[in-house]
């Protein structure tokens, strides 16, 4: 842009200036711009520093600008304006000018503003408007032309006050008297004026003799003291009260005068109540507590039963006792039943009421009703019983009451016994019980066999027995000897005997004497008791030659033994 262009751009904006601070622009003629103003904080506080950036929206073209800002000054304070398009030319001032020797186009923030918040500042919502005082811009034949925003906005701030602390509570009083039923207003004071929260909040330490309310109005409601709190953020102040009576020369008392009681309501004497303190007198002017109230006056009418009680006449309530039982009916009822009847005794009852047929349930008194013959006691016998043989049936037999002798049940036909002898396996003699061959016995006929079909019947079955064997020893066993071990003497395990036959089967070993404390052992408990009946040694009842001749018959006993099982087996088969 030549020299000349400058001077006419300088010379637009010069010609539309108004008394305002304003920022210059170039804009094309064909198009308009928009202005947008921003704060770098949304919320301030008295003392705070903010910025306001103006930017250049939908430019398309801006030699020359005049821009200015609108504000409250009694809240801000425009301390600087900074231009952030080198390309421009900048006059700052009340109303800021840009111009340049080219036009400008396209988006940038046009300059900063720099504000403070003032100390006196109050709090609320802050606008910062942008005023676009002049502009000018090329239009399609390169001449300058005045060209205005589309639009403009403002940037916005919210200007809080920090919260003030309360200082201090005081009340326009510190102690008061009152008579009882009478009001007091107190009246808080919250310094400083102007704290955040003045909020008082009201509480009494007697609640039931001294009430306060909301607004600091107080009640004497009986005699008695009470300190009334005033508090407004953590402060406080108290007044202490105090409630007495107000003498009273009781001049002016009504009368009530005496009412009958009835059955559900009490009636009361004669008396006086004072207007003005509420205390009660009697007929006599002589003070009383509470109102003198008669008793209830009885219920009256109405009969009682043993199920009912009588039934007021005048208030419509049961009332009193009921009346006894009489337990004079002998009546055979099944509730009444005490002990049934059977075939052999009468039925027992107990007594009922005549009235209500409630049953008395008395053990002392009681009457007799009829045998029930259907009902048989005494138990049952068994009679015309015959065991079924293999020659003839039997009869199972019937069934008798042995209380009344009725034939209850018939019995009935068994079937004749079959002739089946069953095997009886052979049994070993031991040294305590003989032993048997095998045979077979039938359950039919009684009879035992030695043959499966029965036809070899063994009369005696003595002539089967074996001999003991003195070498099958069974049962139990007992240890007998034993000797318990001393510190001075050997100890002795003991033999073991057959408890059947009292043969020896083992013997014993000789345990070592015990250790005693000295040797360094520990001492056993019953260390050199000995039990009585028991021998100081060992008894001589055997050596080496006699276990070993022990085991001989041992090994001879078991070869006797196999050589009976097997030819008790050969003898079977040659039988069948």
């Amino acid at each position: 842009m030549t020299a000349n262009r400058k001077i006419t751009a300088l010379l637009v904006c010069l010609a539309l200036l108004v008394s305002s601070v304003v920022l210059t622009i170039s804009v094309s003629a064909a198009n308009a711009f928009t202005l947008v103003g921003k704060a770098s904080k949304e919320t301030v506080e008295p003392g705070d520093t903010f910025t306001v950036n103006v930017d250049l929206k939908n430019n398309t073209g801006l030699a020359a600008i005049e821009v200015a800002f609108g504000y409250d000054k009694a809240a801000l304070k425009l301390e600087k304006v900074e231009n952030k398009i080198n390309s421009f030319a900048f006059t700052p001032g009340l109303s800021n000018i840009w111009d340049a020797s080219e036009d400008f186009v396209g988006d940038a923030t046009l300059c900063t503003a720099t504000f403070t918040v003032l100390k006196t500042a109050a709090a609320g919502d802050y606008e910062i408007k942008i005023i676009c005082k002049s502009a000018a811009g090329s239009d399609a034949d390169g001449n300058l032309v005045e060209v205005t925003p589309e639009t403009t906005t403002p940037a916005e701030v919210t200007v809080k006050l920090p919260p003030v602390a309360v200082k201090s509570v005081k009340l326009d009083k510190t102690s008061a008297s009152m008579f009882v039923g009478e009001t007091l207003k107190l009246n808080a004071t919250v310094s400083p004026d102007n704290a955040t929260n003045k909020d008082v909040t009201w509480k009494s330490s007697n609640a039931s003799v001294i009430s306060v309310d909301k607004d600091g109005n107080v009640k004497a409601l009986k005699e008695g003291e009470a300190t009334i709190t005033a508090t407004a953020d953590g402060k406080s102040a108290s007044c202490k009260i105090t409630a007495t009576v107000k003498p009273c020369d009781h001049a002016d008392k009504t009368k009530f005068d005496a009412v009958d009681s009835t059955c559900t309501k009490k009636g009361n004497d004669e008396y006086y109540k004072c207007n003005d303190c509420s205390k009660l007198f009697d007929k006599d002017g002589k003070e009383i507590s509470d109102i003198p109230f008669r008793a209830l006056a009885p219920h009256k009418g109405g009969t009682a039963t043993c199920t009912a009680k009588a039934v007021c006449s005048v208030c419509g309530n049961p009332y009193g006792d009921l009346l006894p039982h009489d337990y004079s009916a002998d009546a055979s009822v099944k509730e009444a039943l005490k002990t049934p009847g059977t075939c052999m005794s009468e039925a027992v009852y107990y007594y009922s009421c005549g009235r209500c047929f409630a049953v008395e349930k008395n053990d002392a008194h009681t009457f007799l009703g009829d045998k029930d013959p259907e009902n048989h006691a005494g138990g049952t016998e068994l009679k015309n019983e015959k065991k079924a043989t293999e020659e003839a049936e039997g009869y199972s037999g019937d069934v008798y009451c042995k209380g009344c002798g009725e034939k209850l049940q018939d019995g009935t036909v068994t079937a004749k016994l079959e002739h089946k002898p069953e095997l009886v396996e052979a049994k070993k003699s031991t040294c305590s019980e003989k032993g048997h061959s095998e045979y077979y016995h039938c359950e039919g006929c009684g009879k035992n066999y030695a043959d499966e079909k029965g036809e070899t019947e063994i009369a005696d079955l003595t002539a089967l027995e074996l001999p003991l064997d003195p070498e099958n020893h069974s049962g139990e066993t007992e240890v007998k000897n034993a000797v318990a071990a001393t510190k001075d003497k050997e100890g002795y395990t003991g033999d073991t005997y057959c408890k059947g036959c009292s043969a020896l089967l083992k013997k014993g070993e000789v345990t070592e004497k015990l250790k005693g404390e000295e040797d360094g052992g520990d001492k056993t408990p019953g260390d050199g008791d000995k039990k009585p009946g028991t021998p100081d040694s060992v008894p001589d009842t055997g050596d080496t030659v006699s276990v070993a001749l022990f085991a001989v018959l041992a090994v001879l006993s078991s070869g006797v033994l196999v050589f009976s099982v097997t030819h008790e087996r050969k003898r079977r088969k040659r039988a069948m």
